[in-house]
């Protein structure tokens, strides 16, 4: 487990207008390799202006991976719409699979209810 920001409960506390992401998925592709995990991302953003607040990240090897990348998300103001579109590379073996990054999966979750 691993957090960066501030999360969902500490966001309320401090009078911001949440919305809040969530993916599931794995941290190996393909996912049934014997070291693959379940992994789940809870990812907060201000809802005005779409910028992160926090992240929480659950399972796997690559939890303080993908929280370093989540910090300095945060550290740089990034929004759910840039998150949505970050460059990332996927490695066999290594990284979630193509197309099921969890931190682009959790700000498109954000980005559907936006539209």
């Amino acid at each position: 487990m691993g957090a960066a920001g501030l999360t969902e409960q500490q966001a309320g506390m401090e009078d911001f207008d949440i919305t809040v992401g969530f993916s599931e998925g794995f941290d190996r592709h393909p996912s049934k390799i014997s070291d693959a995990s379940a992994i789940r991302i809870k990812a907060v953003f201000s809802t005005e202006s779409g910028v992160i607040l926090g992240a929480q990240r659950i399972g796997g090897k690559s939890t303080v991976e993908m929280i370093n990348i989540l910090g300095l998300a945060i550290q740089k103001s990034m929004t759910a719409t840039e998150l949505a579109i970050m460059q990332y590379e996927t490695q066999p073996l290594l990284t979630s699979g193509p197309g099921v990054y969890p931190i682009v999966l959790s700000a498109e979750d954000v980005e559907r209810g936006y539209t």
